[in-house]
């Protein structure tokens, strides 16, 4: 059995598993939608897209084209290029001024100081591959100052989400602003909940109980210690429960995709990243 924190490419829902494999996070097919309204909100009508040649930057960039009315001109890039100069300049090809920079920080440092050192672009949108302090220190806190990205996050305050910021406050001075912490402690937790209810550490027995102990149907249980001693205790008197993630809801659809989930908008701001709207 395999849930995944992280991986948002909307390419998961339709693989073959044998529904084995989830995910704690929300598809890029719902993030894509989000980053064009923003590109739209922000007044932005044409755009260059500059993503990787995988699934995860494929699926993106095909979400956001999807949902976009602007004119968007996109290149592809491989990882370990030493320069992205030519698909920049064919991202830039119609005149667009603002790249959607869909890759991972120690490529967008190189291709983000590219695009600027050339000319090619002034602005950039940012997704949850490229949310990273290190590109701060890698290009200067001034050079990023106000630009946005959309990511993958938790949602409203609710009591799940308080009690997981609650326990992770007890070991650790701050909540940490690096993306997919809260769904890979959702992921592990919820495992280890259908491995109780299975009384097996089986793989396909596990799989069969996961739909079960984070349902709908079931009695409430949310994170933090007492919260888990709490979920734990249920399941082996024989209770139905509902696991609500620190993320997510944790209801997964037969894909074993999240039925609801969140996308934060943030931006960089004195050097840090800061979520402006969820």
């Amino acid at each position: 059995i395999v849930i995944s924190p992280s991986a948002t490419s909307p390419a998961v829902t339709a693989a073959n598993d044998s529904d084995f494999l989830f995910r704690s996070t929300t598809s890029d097919a719902a993030q894509g939608v989000v980053l064009a309204q923003l590109a739209e909100d922000e007044g932005i009508d044409n755009v260059g897209i500059l993503y990787l040649n995988d699934a995860y930057g494929q699926g993106l960039r095909d979400a956001f084209e999807g949902a976009y009315s602007g004119t968007a001109s996109a290149a592809s890039f491989e990882d370990g290029q030493a320069s992205y100069l030519a698909e920049l300049q064919a991202a830039a090809a119609e005149g667009a001024t603002t790249l959607v920079a869909i890759g991972y920080p120690t490529q967008a440092q190189v291709f983000l100081r590219e695009a600027l050192e050339n000319n090619l672009f002034t602005s950039f949108l940012f997704v949850d591959g490229t949310q990273s302090l290190d590109l701060v220190t890698a290009l200067g806190a001034d050079v990023l100052e106000g630009m946005k990205g959309t990511a993958p996050g938790a949602g409203p305050e609710t009591d799940a989400l308080a009690a997981w910021q609650e326990a992770y406050l007890e070991d650790h001075d701050a909540i940490p602003g690096l993306p997919f912490i809260k769904e890979a402690y959702d992921a592990v937790i919820a495992i280890a909940l259908a491995a109780e209810a299975a009384g097996s550490n089986d793989g396909a027995a596990i799989r069969d109980e996961l739909r079960n102990v984070a349902g709908p149907d079931g009695d409430l249980q949310i994170p933090g210690t007492a919260g888990i001693a709490a979920a734990l205790e249920a399941v082996r008197n024989g209770d139905d429960i509902d696991f609500e993630g620190s993320a997510t809801s944790l209801n997964w659809d037969e894909n074993g995709d999240v039925v609801t989930g969140y996308i934060n908008i943030w931006n960089y701001a004195g050097g840090e990243i800061v979520v402006l709207e969820t």
